[in-house]
Protein backbone atom coordinates (compact mmCIF):
# COMPACT_ATOMS: atom_id res chain seq x y z
CA UNK A 1 0.00 0.00 0.00
CA UNK A 2 2.95 2.41 0.80
CA UNK A 3 4.67 1.47 -2.49
CA UNK A 4 1.05 2.93 -4.27
CA UNK A 5 1.04 6.12 -2.44
CA UNK A 6 4.75 6.86 -2.66
CA UNK A 7 3.99 5.90 -6.62
CA UNK A 8 1.12 8.21 -6.70
CA UNK A 9 2.90 11.11 -5.26
CA UNK A 10 5.93 10.81 -7.26
CA UNK A 11 3.53 10.74 -10.70
CA UNK A 12 1.44 13.86 -8.92
CA UNK A 13 4.79 15.83 -8.28
CA UNK A 14 6.21 15.43 -11.74
CA UNK A 15 3.04 16.42 -13.80
CA UNK A 16 3.16 19.68 -11.18
CA UNK A 17 6.40 20.42 -12.09
CA UNK A 18 5.63 19.89 -15.74
CA UNK A 19 3.28 22.92 -15.49
CA UNK A 20 5.55 25.52 -14.26
CA UNK A 21 8.00 27.60 -16.60
CA UNK A 22 11.80 26.74 -15.80
CA UNK A 23 13.02 28.41 -13.09
CA UNK A 24 15.12 31.60 -13.96
CA UNK A 25 15.90 34.99 -13.06
CA UNK A 26 12.65 37.26 -13.94
CA UNK A 27 13.49 40.06 -16.57
CA UNK A 28 12.92 43.56 -14.82
CA UNK A 29 10.61 45.65 -17.28
CA UNK A 30 10.62 49.76 -17.69
CA UNK A 31 9.72 52.18 -19.95
CA UNK A 32 11.68 51.90 -23.25
CA UNK A 33 15.24 53.95 -22.74
CA UNK A 34 17.32 55.88 -24.96
CA UNK A 35 19.56 53.96 -27.39
CA UNK A 36 21.80 56.44 -28.84
CA UNK A 37 25.04 56.81 -27.18
CA UNK A 38 25.22 53.34 -26.58
CA UNK A 39 24.62 51.84 -30.37
CA UNK A 40 27.22 54.11 -31.52
CA UNK A 41 29.99 53.37 -29.28
CA UNK A 42 32.93 51.38 -29.96
CA UNK A 43 33.62 49.13 -32.32
CA UNK A 44 30.97 47.30 -34.41
CA UNK A 45 30.96 43.39 -34.23
CA UNK A 46 28.43 41.51 -36.07
CA UNK A 47 26.18 39.19 -35.15
CA UNK A 48 27.32 35.49 -36.53
CA UNK A 49 23.40 34.55 -37.52
CA UNK A 50 24.31 30.65 -38.20
CA UNK A 51 25.78 30.50 -34.61
CA UNK A 52 23.42 32.50 -32.65
CA UNK A 53 19.73 31.33 -31.21
CA UNK A 54 16.67 32.60 -29.19
CA UNK A 55 15.15 29.29 -27.75
CA UNK A 56 12.61 30.13 -25.44
CA UNK A 57 9.84 27.66 -23.24
CA UNK A 58 6.25 27.95 -22.74
CA UNK A 59 4.08 26.41 -20.11
CA UNK A 60 0.51 25.29 -19.17
CA UNK A 61 -1.13 23.27 -16.92
CA UNK A 62 -0.29 19.64 -18.63
CA UNK A 63 3.26 20.49 -19.57
CA UNK A 64 5.77 22.55 -21.60
CA UNK A 65 6.83 23.76 -25.12
CA UNK A 66 10.20 24.31 -26.10
CA UNK A 67 10.82 26.21 -29.42
CA UNK A 68 13.23 28.47 -31.21
CA UNK A 69 13.52 32.05 -33.22
CA UNK A 70 16.54 32.40 -35.81
CA UNK A 71 18.35 35.94 -35.16
CA UNK A 72 18.16 37.31 -39.11
CA UNK A 73 20.73 40.04 -38.28
CA UNK A 74 22.52 41.91 -35.61
CA UNK A 75 25.80 43.87 -34.36
CA UNK A 76 27.38 44.78 -30.64
CA UNK A 77 29.34 47.77 -30.23
CA UNK A 78 32.56 47.26 -28.16
CA UNK A 79 34.77 49.30 -26.48
CA UNK A 80 38.27 48.85 -24.29
CA UNK A 81 37.61 44.93 -24.66
CA UNK A 82 34.03 45.36 -23.21
CA UNK A 83 30.19 45.71 -25.11
CA UNK A 84 28.92 48.84 -24.49
CA UNK A 85 25.24 48.86 -26.65
CA UNK A 86 24.48 46.83 -29.75
CA UNK A 87 21.22 45.97 -32.16
CA UNK A 88 19.93 42.55 -33.22
CA UNK A 89 16.77 41.59 -35.37
CA UNK A 90 14.52 38.13 -34.47
CA UNK A 91 12.78 36.44 -37.39
CA UNK A 92 9.53 36.27 -35.92
CA UNK A 93 8.49 33.66 -39.20
CA UNK A 94 11.49 31.48 -38.42
CA UNK A 95 9.27 30.62 -35.25
CA UNK A 96 9.76 26.87 -35.09
CA UNK A 97 8.13 24.43 -31.92
CA UNK A 98 9.23 21.54 -30.99
CA UNK A 99 7.11 18.82 -29.35
CA UNK A 100 6.86 15.97 -29.07
CA UNK A 101 6.08 14.73 -32.70
CA UNK A 102 5.87 16.51 -36.21
CA UNK A 103 2.01 16.52 -36.48
CA UNK A 104 1.94 18.54 -32.72
CA UNK A 105 5.28 20.82 -33.86
CA UNK A 106 3.29 22.12 -36.79
CA UNK A 107 0.23 22.43 -35.17
CA UNK A 108 1.82 24.51 -32.28
CA UNK A 109 3.96 26.36 -34.76
CA UNK A 110 1.42 27.73 -37.21
CA UNK A 111 -0.87 28.63 -33.65
CA UNK A 112 2.21 30.67 -32.56
CA UNK A 113 2.59 32.36 -35.90
CA UNK A 114 -1.11 33.31 -36.14
CA UNK A 115 -2.81 36.38 -34.63
CA UNK A 116 -3.78 34.25 -31.28
CA UNK A 117 -0.39 34.88 -30.28
CA UNK A 118 2.62 36.60 -32.59
CA UNK A 119 1.24 37.53 -35.81
CA UNK A 120 3.64 36.69 -37.76
CA UNK A 121 1.72 37.83 -41.16
CA UNK A 122 2.24 41.62 -39.61
CA UNK A 123 4.96 41.85 -37.12
CA UNK A 124 7.43 39.85 -39.01
CA UNK A 125 10.30 40.65 -36.56
CA UNK A 126 11.01 41.93 -32.97
CA UNK A 127 14.54 43.57 -32.56
CA UNK A 128 16.74 44.41 -28.90
CA UNK A 129 18.67 47.41 -28.60
CA UNK A 130 21.26 47.36 -25.50
CA UNK A 131 21.22 50.53 -24.07
CA UNK A 132 23.30 49.79 -20.80
CA UNK A 133 25.83 46.92 -19.96
CA UNK A 134 26.69 46.96 -16.35
CA UNK A 135 29.80 44.58 -15.11
CA UNK A 136 28.51 43.00 -12.08
CA UNK A 137 25.48 41.13 -10.73
CA UNK A 138 25.03 40.97 -7.33
CA UNK A 139 25.75 37.45 -7.34
CA UNK A 140 23.67 36.69 -3.88
CA UNK A 141 20.80 37.95 -6.32
CA UNK A 142 21.18 36.25 -9.52
CA UNK A 143 20.27 32.68 -10.51
CA UNK A 144 21.82 32.53 -13.71
CA UNK A 145 25.13 30.53 -13.46
CA UNK A 146 28.63 32.08 -14.05
CA UNK A 147 26.80 35.63 -15.34
CA UNK A 148 29.26 38.62 -15.38
CA UNK A 149 26.85 41.25 -16.28
CA UNK A 150 23.72 43.25 -16.42
CA UNK A 151 21.88 43.67 -19.72
CA UNK A 152 19.08 46.92 -20.68
CA UNK A 153 17.71 47.47 -23.48
CA UNK A 154 14.46 48.03 -25.23
CA UNK A 155 12.28 44.60 -26.87
CA UNK A 156 10.09 45.61 -29.52
CA UNK A 157 7.92 43.11 -30.40
CA UNK A 158 4.36 43.61 -32.29
CA UNK A 159 5.04 46.97 -32.28
CA UNK A 160 4.96 47.40 -28.93
CA UNK A 161 8.35 48.63 -27.09
CA UNK A 162 9.55 48.24 -23.63
CA UNK A 163 12.71 48.29 -21.25
CA UNK A 164 13.93 45.14 -19.94
CA UNK A 165 17.25 44.10 -17.62
CA UNK A 166 17.99 40.69 -17.48
CA UNK A 167 21.58 39.24 -15.86
CA UNK A 168 24.41 37.58 -18.77
CA UNK A 169 27.84 35.98 -19.61
CA UNK A 170 29.85 37.79 -21.41
CA UNK A 171 33.54 37.31 -22.87
CA UNK A 172 35.38 38.93 -24.95
CA UNK A 173 38.46 38.29 -26.14
CA UNK A 174 40.30 39.18 -28.91
CA UNK A 175 38.43 40.16 -32.30
CA UNK A 176 35.44 38.14 -30.76
CA UNK A 177 32.14 38.31 -28.22
CA UNK A 178 30.30 35.09 -26.91
CA UNK A 179 27.19 36.16 -25.08
CA UNK A 180 24.33 34.29 -23.45
CA UNK A 181 21.34 34.97 -21.44
CA UNK A 182 18.80 33.14 -19.40
CA UNK A 183 15.63 34.72 -17.87
CA UNK A 184 11.58 34.58 -17.58
CA UNK A 185 9.93 37.43 -19.25
CA UNK A 186 5.88 38.12 -19.23
CA UNK A 187 4.70 37.84 -22.42
CA UNK A 188 1.92 39.63 -22.26
CA UNK A 189 3.55 43.06 -21.34
CA UNK A 190 4.46 43.11 -25.25
CA UNK A 191 0.25 41.77 -26.36
CA UNK A 192 1.27 38.19 -26.88
CA UNK A 193 -2.17 36.84 -25.40
CA UNK A 194 -4.59 34.64 -26.14
CA UNK A 195 -8.31 34.15 -26.10
CA UNK A 196 -11.06 36.70 -25.22
CA UNK A 197 -12.30 34.49 -23.02
CA UNK A 198 -9.91 34.35 -20.05
CA UNK A 199 -11.41 30.97 -18.60
CA UNK A 200 -10.55 29.43 -21.14
CA UNK A 201 -7.47 31.10 -22.58
CA UNK A 202 -4.55 32.76 -20.93
CA UNK A 203 -5.13 30.86 -17.74
CA UNK A 204 -4.22 27.63 -20.03
CA UNK A 205 -1.08 29.41 -20.36
CA UNK A 206 1.06 30.52 -18.18
CA UNK A 207 2.06 34.22 -18.64
CA UNK A 208 6.09 33.62 -17.87
CA UNK A 209 8.09 32.57 -21.10
CA UNK A 210 11.55 31.33 -20.38
CA UNK A 211 14.22 32.78 -22.87
CA UNK A 212 17.61 31.84 -23.68
CA UNK A 213 19.73 33.80 -26.12
CA UNK A 214 23.44 32.98 -27.52
CA UNK A 215 24.63 35.10 -29.47
CA UNK A 216 28.59 35.15 -31.55
CA UNK A 217 29.63 38.06 -32.54
CA UNK A 218 32.66 38.87 -34.31
CA UNK A 219 35.01 42.07 -35.64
Amino acid sequence: MKTVLYSAAFFALLATACRHTPKADEATTTAPQNVEAAATAGTQYSVDVQKSTVKWIGAKPTGTHPGEFKIKEGTLAVAGNAVQGGRFVIDLQSLQAYDEDGKANAKLTGHLKNEDFFDVARYGTATFDITNVQEGTADNKVKMEGATHMVTGNLKIKNITKGITFPARINTTGDAVIADAEFNMNRTNWGITYGNDKSLGDKFIRPDVNVKIHLEANK
